[in-house]
């Protein structure tokens, strides 16, 4: 039995401890005991703190929300600009492309000339000699009445290769 009172000291402790908080808690909550006010003053830097806490927080809270907003309008405006730089991009092929094709145009209507001026045997000698794409570029920059006689000029077979690739270029177009 001797072991057993010692334990029933604690035991006896804890139960006075716990029926001493509820008492407490019930004379707060009849409002016969202002615990707030309590605090209030035994912990008035706590409580200080604690405010200050919140108002901090709910500053954070706001500073994030108007972060958020502007990152969004830069994510959009990022997606602008990636787009009007995509569409200048395409703009400036597409022109380059142009400009290649006008210059191999115009050197093709340059030779055409050229060899406008020479004799139809000759120019078809020649002719005959160079790719079929290069030789129907040259023949449809002239003009047609020469080309027919530089087609006439040529081997019959070479003629027929190149009026098929002219007439494949024009369907192109």
């Amino acid at each position: 039995m001797e072991r057993f009172f010692p334990a029933s000291g604690k035991v006896i402790a804890i139960c006075l401890l716990v029926i001493l908080l509820g008492g407490i808690a019930a004379a707060s909550t009849t409002g016969w005991i202002d615990l707030k006010g309590l605090i209030a003053k035994v912990l008035p830097e706590q409580q200080e703190k604690g405010e200050q806490g919140e108002e901090k927080a709910k500053s954070l809270a706001e500073e994030n929300e108007r972060l958020k907003e502007r990152l969004k309008q830069l994510e959009q405006q990022l997606q602008k600009e990636r787009e009007l730089r995509m569409s200048l991009e395409e703009r400036i092929n597409s022109a380059e492309t142009g400009s290649e094709q006008e210059a191999k145009t115009t050197g093709y209507r340059a030779l055409g000339e050229y060899y406008s001026g020479m004799k139809p045997t000759a120019a078809a000698a020649i002719l005959e000699r160079l790719d079929l794409a290069v030789v129907a570029e040259i023949l449809q920059g002239m003009d047609e009445e020469e080309a027919g006689k530089i087609l006439a000029a040529m081997e019959p077979e070479r003629a027929a290769q190149l009026t098929e690739v002219m007439a494949e270029g024009a369907a192109l177009e």
